[in-house]
């Protein structure tokens, strides 16, 4: 069952309330320094999923989320209420994103790292090892072909259940824009896949 962005603004996070973050974020922004801890906490596995989507890296993910966490705790003053505060954490992740792509060049380096990952062994079965080599190159060039717009759009709409107008607001896009981001990722990943199946078929 896929949960609408309010019901998961109100269960994110590992413990503690379950107040909706919104609610958390202005009693942050008026001081309540309780309320900005458990903000924190419960904002980091939304802020490090956005990351690793941004980025597709997981340790300039994890970058990027210290970066935002220190940042919401010394803005969250500033943050004025006249936007969700989803959204605007989010364009502070994209940001923070951006600079560690400048920065690091993290997409390229996890490009070189999937191409030097060692060939498993066979194990006891010889086919399971060809398979796995099928999906690493088939990971490799999804990931090669898609945008980060059409990363992000995808994994909002298609994986969390964003409908296109709920991610296009979260991210402060206009909505025909990311249904066109994410009609473009779709047909990649559906080409690259009827591709590799026709591959396999062939038994190439």
């Amino acid at each position: 069952m896929v949960t609408t962005p309010t019901e998961r603004e109100a269960t994110i996070g590992i413990s503690g309330s379950a107040a909706p973050l919104e609610s958390l974020a202005e009693r942050a922004r008026n001081a309540d320094s309780g309320a900005l801890e458990l903000l924190l906490t419960r904002v980091r596995p939304l802020v490090l999923r956005w990351a690793v989507v941004r980025t597709g890296d997981a340790d300039d993910a994890e970058d990027v989320t210290q970066r935002v966490l220190m940042s919401v705790q010394q803005r969250i003053g500033r943050f004025d209420g006249r936007a969700k505060f989803t959204s605007w954490l989010y364009r502070v992740t994209a940001n923070a994103a951006a600079e560690q792509r400048r920065g690091m060049g993290g997409f390229e380096r996890l490009r070189g790292r999937l191409r030097a990952l060692p060939s498993a062994p066979y194990a006891t079965d010889p086919l399971e090892h060809i398979e796995r080599e099928r999906g690493r190159r088939l990971l490799r060039a999804m990931m090669e072909e898609l945008t980060v717009n059409q990363r992000v759009a995808l994994d909002l709409v298609d994986l969390q259940g964003y409908s296109p107008a709920e991610a296009a607001e979260l991210i402060g896009m206009h909505a025909g824009t990311l249904r066109v981001h994410l009609l473009r990722a779709r047909r990649a990943i559906r080409a690259r896949i009827l591709d590799e199946h026709g591959t396999m078929q062939d038994g190439k």
